[in-house]
């Protein structure tokens, strides 16, 4: 699908070109809607979607109905995803009356555009306050255009198809065009033209005002969209409604504010295990890309999606942003599954130089390794010295989560087996009851945060063997 929107846009440029009729600006907006899945719950629930993201608040927000009885003012406040591969993204998001345009190509900044909409029933116009004057003539049975933009010339010829009109006052009936694979249709009537596009099963329809007279076509950039049921089709792709706006990459996720809804595309790395809650499925994702770390608490999720997610499984994620005890997290989330054959998992990097430092948080979430600290005490609920202790306080057993103190000569750090992601029969489970004061070892996990550092620990090796211990 990816490719074919590829050629689609290339196609929609080329027409703005020679016509002007395309309504997208090529400073589009940058993600948020999405390829693939469908799934339910979370905070106002998003579902999947081809090329859309769903949930949020639900339907049209309402407005005022005006003092003299008119229609009621309506703002959709609706995102999506036109396009996104490695180099380039461009979609749009609504809201406040305002529809942002946003692409970007490469590492070049973002290219922004702001513009107006306004909404009549489920029809909702973006006006561009732009024109654009061409000259046309019926020309050996076509109708040729031919547009001149800063001293430029460009001319399109149309066939027409059935019945048309073509002289000096006017133009009406519908005309086509093939370019590169694709089929254009133009259609005059009743003072607008409506520009469809198909690319083999990629299809696209616009809608804008025009005058013709004296031979001269006047057109102004204006793009109509129809909402239904909280959706609507745009280049091709189904835009579904959402309150989480455009996809961040994760130094915009860094920059967001706390409490605010972010969606966020990552590779799954490790899970939880999958719960539910009186009927909502739920799992917690620790992610990552090529990047940073996430870190997604309790999404919105099915046993049979649960089961699906394995390391590597690229994922999108719906969700708000917030915080506990200084850890860093996606709270509220839905998620739906991201379509290609893309992987990847990370390599543990190595942080243990960043140990008491303020630098260690850069690396929070991410799956990271401790190389050559040493076992110190800790003391269990009567008070004795051991190297392990079940919960926090010394007062679980055998199947809680593990805690264990390590220094690496200056500070001592804790860290922790989660039972949710490591349970009492893994590998690194048994590792860490074998361990003893003094032991000096190597160790893999999640930078996990709880009031500093305090990571899930995935591996323990012994520093000297560099095997999992036993």
């Amino acid at each position: 699908m990816k490719k074919l929107l590829t050629v689609l846009l290339a196609l929609m440029l080329v027409f703005a070109l020679s016509l002007s009729l395309v309504a997208c600006d090529n400073g589009g907006n940058d993600d948020g809607s999405n390829n693939g899945g469908n799934n339910d719950g979370g905070n106002g629930g998003n579902d999947g979607g081809n090329g859309g993201n769903d949930g949020g608040n639900d339907g049209n927000d309402g407005g005022n109905d005006g003092n003299d009885g008119g229609d009621a003012v309506v703002d959709i406040n609706m995102s999506g995803l036109l396009f996104v591969d490695d180099t380039y993204t461009y979609g749009m998001q609504f809201g406040n009356n305002t529809v942002k345009f946003v692409s970007k190509y490469d590492s070049a900044d973002d290219e922004i555009q702001e513009v107006a909409y306004t909404v009549e029933g489920n029809v909702v116009t973006i006006d561009f306050n732009e024109t654009q004057v061409s000259s046309y003539a019926l020309v050996d049975g076509k109708l040729v255009i031919t547009t001149t933009d800063d001293g430029d010339e460009y001319s399109s010829e149309l066939t027409p198809v059935g019945d048309y009109v073509v002289d000096e006052n006017g133009i009406s009936g519908a005309f086509t065009m093939e370019m590169g694979g694709a089929v254009v249709t133009y259609t005059f009537a009743d003072g607008k033209i409506t520009m469809h596009v198909e690319v083999l099963e990629t299809t696209q329809t616009q809608v804008m005002p025009y005058t013709a007279s004296n031979g001269v076509l006047t057109m102004r950039r204006v793009v109509e969209i129809t909402v239904e049921d909280d959706s609507f089709e745009y280049q091709g792709e189904q835009f579904k409604k959402t309150e989480f706006g455009l996809l961040l990459s994760y130094e915009q996720y860094v920059a967001a504010e706390l409490d605010t809804a972010v969606t966020v595309e990552f590779f799954v790395q490790a899970t939880q295990s999958w719960w539910s809650d009186e009927g909502q499925g739920k799992i917690t994702v620790y992610g990552q890309d090529y990047d940073g770390g996430y870190f997604a608490y309790e999404l919105a999720c099915t046993e049979e999606d649960a089961a699906k997610l394995v390391p590597g499984t690229a994922i999108r994620v719906f969700g708000y942003k917030g915080e506990w005890s200084g850890e860093v997290e996606i709270m509220d989330g839905t998620f739906e599954f991201v379509e290609g054959d893309e992987t990847y998992t990370a390599g543990a990097l190595d942080v243990t130089e960043y140990l008491g430092t303020d630098e260690l948080i850069n690396y929070q979430n991410m799956y990271v390794a401790f190389n050559g600290l040493t076992v110190v005490a800790s003391q269990d609920a009567d008070k004795n010295d051991v190297a392990f202790i079940y919960k926090w306080d010394g007062s679980g057993q055998r199947g809680d989560d593990i805690y264990f103190k390590a220094t690496d000569g200056e500070n001592v750090y804790t860290f922790v087996l989660e039972s949710y992601l490591t349970n009492s029969e893994s590998e690194v489970y048994l590792a860490a009851e074998a361990l003893e004061i003094g032991d000096v070892i190597n160790m893999e996990g999640f930078l996990y945060w709880y009031e500093g550092a305090q990571p899930h620990i995935v591996s323990i090796t012994t520093a000297d063997a560099g095997v999992e211990e036993k």
